[in-house]
């Protein structure tokens, strides 16, 4: 399946959060319903850069279709609101009937804002509301669900994915470049020969006022893998401000594909890194 096509669904999704499940009409006959909860407690990295909760799922039989959308509301102290979603997109994940649990990065930076800033989040209280929409050929199911989610200073990192095709981990600290002009990221990963893809990334980092969260482009490297280990390099040229010595969060999706017929691999990874 395409990023394109991923980006098309997880915006499916999204539509079908603000429309309460339009496609509920065409729901499938049996009784059965998929089922999404959030953990009561998250992590919030990089100084507020980013949040992480924990949605846990599970659905009635196998479907082709699984797309998952999340967004969270947090009142800070001075009574300002600070808004964020999940980055986009986000893999859509496996389904099995025994569950899963998946941790969500969720940023208060919109990627098509110019410029590329958001609120900081706090450590505390913060609402969260996730869809959970799964979908065959004959039609879809939606479930929502929405709590009060208490974010710590916890680690909730996925800093590495490993599959039979792929393995990629994301490093702990970033280069520091040209006085703040740029971050350099190193992401190591070995694929299959006759696989081919990119890796997305985004960085993420609070200002030095303490309010701010600057954000980079969308920064993308990939080619066709040849076997063995290779190192991807990220370079996150600054846009709304400087980049500063200390935290940041990097997060990373991807998709890998064959050139004949094997299902195509979708990392989702995400961490805080040391800019240094």
């Amino acid at each position: 399946m395409s990023l394109t096509s991923r980006i098309y669904r997880v915006g499916l999704t999204a539509l079908l959060a603000l429309t309460g499940g339009v496609l509920a009409g065409t729901a499938r006959a049996d009784a059965a319903v998929p089922t999404i909860s959030i953990r009561a407690s998250g992590a919030v990295h990089a100084r507020g850069a980013a949040i992480v909760v924990v949605a846990n799922m599970t659905c009635p039989a196998p479907f082709g279709g699984v797309f998952l959308n999340i967004r969270a509301t947090q009142k800070r102290a001075d009574g300002t609101l600070v808004h964020g979603l999940a980055y986009d997109p986000v893999p859509a994940p496996r389904c099995p009937s025994a569950g899963q649990s998946q941790r969500i990065a969720i940023t208060s930076v919109d990627p098509n804002s110019t410029p590329l800033t958001g609120q900081a989040f706090q450590a505390g209280p913060v609402f969260v509301t996730a869809t959970f929409n799964v979908c065959d050929d004959t039609g879809c199911q939606t479930t929502t669900t929405a709590r009060t989610v208490q974010v710590s200073d916890v680690s909730l990192n996925i800093s590495r994915f490993s599959s039979s095709k792929l393995t990629i981990t994301l490093p702990s600290s970033a280069s520091f470049e040209a006085g703040g002009a740029g971050v350099i990221v190193r992401i190591p990963y070995s694929c299959d020969a006759g696989f081919f893809g990119f890796f997305h990334g985004r960085l993420l980092q609070r200002s030095l006022t303490g309010r701010t969260v600057v954000s980079s482009l969308i920064e993308t490297v990939g080619s066709p893998c040849e076997g063995g280990a290779k190192t991807g390099v990220m370079a996150f040229d600054a846009q709304a401000a400087p980049w500063r010595r200390g935290s940041a969060y990097l997060i990373l999706t991807g998709e890998l594909c064959a050139f004949q017929g094997a299902p195509c691999v979708s990392p989702y990874l995400h961490r805080t890194v040391t800019v240094g």
